[in-house]
C-alpha cells in the first residue's frame, strides 16, 4: 500500500518482468515530480519477483535522468524485498557510475 503522495508499484504495473511496464511508471513518476513538495514514495510493497530489466528501466534510468543528489532526494523507494533492494542498488549504481562516477555500489535504496 502506497503512502500519500506515493505510487504503489504492485497495482500501477500488470508485470514487473521487462521494461514497458517499468517505462510508462518511469514517464509517470517524472510527470509527478514537478508538482510535489515531498519526495515521492515508490512502493513496493507485495512485488516478490522482478527482473532487472524492470529494476533498471524504472530506477536505474530514472536515477540516471535526474541525477543521484536529485534523485535521492525527491525519489523514496519502499517496500522492497532484500533480494530486490540489492538488484535496485546494484542497477543504479550502474547507471551512475557512467554518469556520476560513483565508486562502488552504494546504498541508494535504504532498508
Amino acid at each position: 500500500m502506497a503512502e500519500a503522495g506515493g505510487l504503489d508499484v504492485a497495482k500501477s504495473c500488470v508485470h514487473t518482468g521487462g521494461r514497458e511496464p517499468a517505462r510508462r511508471l518511469r514517464n509517470k513518476i517524472r510527470a509527478l515530480l514537478p508538482s510535489m513538495t515531498d519526495p515521492l514514495v515508490v512502493d513496493f510493497t507485495g512485488v516478490e519477483h522482478a527482473s532487472s530489466s524492470f529494476l533498471d528501466e524504472l530506477l536505474g534510468r530514472l536515477a540516471d535522468e535526474l541525477g543521484s543528489d536529485v534523485f535521492q532526494s525527491r525519489v523514496r523507494i519502499v517496500g522492497l524485498t532484500a533480494k530486490l533492494r540489492s538488484m535496485a542498488n546494484n542497477v543504479i549504481g550502474q547507471r551512475l557510475t557512467d554518469r556520476d562516477r560513483v565508486e562502488g555500489p552504494a546504498g541508494f535504496v535504504a532498508s
